[in-house]
């Protein structure tokens, strides 16, 4: 049985140390939701950093999460195609409702 724990952090290094929790814990995978406290700083750039970071040490498979009602910010197309080519990156569960 897969086990996804989510969580909402906006700080990479709380994010990484919640993912080895979760992980400890018997997570096979963790959901990770993009970081927005300070939304006007969160550019495809700086996604692309905290979602690289978090995957390359994480010792289970990321899966992103893009939910913008509660975030408040839309995970972009190019920060997206440029993540799935991470390796520890499994997919995305995208709740923004545009599915184009």
């Amino acid at each position: 049985m897969a086990l996804f724990l989510c969580f909402v952090h906006s700080a990479t290094k709380a994010t990484l140390q919640l993912s080895e929790k979760m992980a400890a814990a018997g997570a096979d995978a963790v959901l990770v939701v993009n970081p927005c406290f300070y939304k006007g700083k969160m550019d495809s750039r700086a996604l692309i950093h905290h979602f690289t970071e978090v995957a390359d040490s994480s010792p289970v498979p990321v899966v992103l999460y893009s939910v913008p009602a509660n975030t408040g910010l839309e995970l972009p197309m190019d920060a997206v195609v440029e993540l799935c080519q991470h390796p520890n990156i499994l997919g995305l569960k995208d709740s923004g409702g545009d599915v184009s």
